[in-house]
């Protein structure tokens, strides 16, 4: 072996710090572990960010546990009276159980009292209907009436209707003519002949000498009835 071969290799120097000291210094693959690495970009920062824009407890939003206020608006032609306001508050009931926010439930009144009045329009115009249609049948039932009257009576219709109103006043007055009329008789040609035959036993009754002189006044039964045998 030659006297440079045999020559001491230069003493290596070595270092007291443990890798994580020696990192210190940062640059490429200093030894930092892989969740030191996790700092800079696409670091998972989730817990801590949470963590740090948590409330403590007790002091967390209670925002739906709070009932919604609801102020309505009335469509036009609506009166604030006090059956509106009790519709309103019915429902502003029915709206915080449904969490409806204020304007879905200010589209549910305008929608409901438009179904409303449409719907009490079609009853106003659906009544309106009937009442002319029952003039109308009561108009063409006194045209067919006096039309058979008058065949049968002649000249004497106007005078012996008159004798029957005479006696409809006497025995029911108003009250039986609106019975009467309620039926849709008050203008039947049958009922109009039973009370002028009513009519001329009350002529003959109140007569000088008549039968009301010696005997005691008929009845509206007996009158319209006089051939009817007593039980």
């Amino acid at each position: 072996m030659s006297e440079e071969q045999s020559a001491e290799a230069p003493p290596v120097e070595t270092s007291n710090e443990t890798p994580n000291e020696a990192s210190e210094n940062g640059g490429f693959f200093d030894g930092k572990s892989v969740e030191q690495e996790q700092e800079g970009f696409l670091a998972d920062k989730g817990d801590a960010e949470s963590n740090g824009d948590e409330a403590p407890k007790g002091e967390q939003d209670n925002t739906d546990d709070k009932p919604v206020e609801y102020e309505f608006k009335l469509p036009d032609g609506i009166e604030d009276s006090e059956e509106t306001q009790a519709y309103t508050n019915e429902l502003k009931t029915m709206a915080q159980a449904l969490k409806l926010s204020p304007e879905q439930a200010q589209a549910l009144l305008e929608l409901d009292i438009k179904a409303k009045t449409e719907g009490a329009e079609e009853y106003k115009a659906a009544q309106e209907k009937d009442e002319k249609d029952k003039i109308k049948a009561a108009e063409k039932a006194v045209i067919e009436t006096k039309a058979a009257l008058k065949e049968e009576w002649g000249g004497d219709t106007d005078k012996n209707v008159r004798t029957a109103n005479r006696a409809l006043k006497e025995f029911g007055g108003s009250e039986l003519e609106g019975v009467l009329n309620e039926a849709g008789v008050l203008n039947n040609a049958t009922v109009i002949r039973a009370f002028h035959k009513a009519g001329l036993s009350l002529v003959e009754d109140s007569s000088p000498g008549g039968a009301g002189a010696t005997k005691r006044n008929k009845s509206a039964a007996e009158i319209l009835y006089p051939d009817e045998k007593k039980g």
